[in-house]
């Protein structure tokens, strides 16, 4: 689920995030796919799609590195747009780690978050971020999200 708040309005979007189990590319190194839609509930319509292959690196000391790349649908302009992304994640304890993120679409800007992730169980985590955004909607944002694992 994701609800957004523009000047434009506001929408709830649900859908699948799937991700498939991470291939071990050699020591600390794995790659993975993913695969994500959403549904405006509000719209009765799909609005935004897309794929990424994320690739992980374990740097050591609780410290990982993940990069992405893969393309995006968005029902807004009708976009199909290529799309990159980094994220560094410093896990200081077994409940609490730190990350900063950089992201964008091929030829257009790039935005970047940074935050904290609790996870207060290991089927759970709470990500709460602040940063800039790359969609066009927002100078400035504040994101929650809520990931449980089955």
């Amino acid at each position: 689920m994701q609800r957004t708040w523009t000047r434009s309005g506001d929408d709830t979007l649900a859908g699948p995030a799937i991700k498939a189990a991470a291939l071990p590319l050699g020591p600390g190194i794995s790659i993975a796919l993913s695969a994500w839609g959403g549904w405006s509930l509000g719209l009765h319509r799909l609005e935004a799609a897309g794929a990424s292959i994320p690739l992980t690196v374990e740097l050591g000391s609780g410290v990982t590195l993940n990069l992405n790349a893969g393309w995006e649908w968005s029902r807004t302009g009708d976009r199909h747009k290529a799309i990159v992304g980094a994220q560094i994640d410093w896990s200081v304890s077994e409940h609490l780690s730190l990350m900063a993120e950089g992201f964008g679409q091929i030829g257009a800007g790039a935005g970047y978050q940074a935050g904290i992730r609790w996870m207060p169980a290991r089927w759970i985590d709470v990500d709460l971020l602040v940063g800039r955004l790359s969609d066009g909607t927002a100078r400035h944002a504040a994101t929650m999200g809520v990931t449980v694992r089955y």
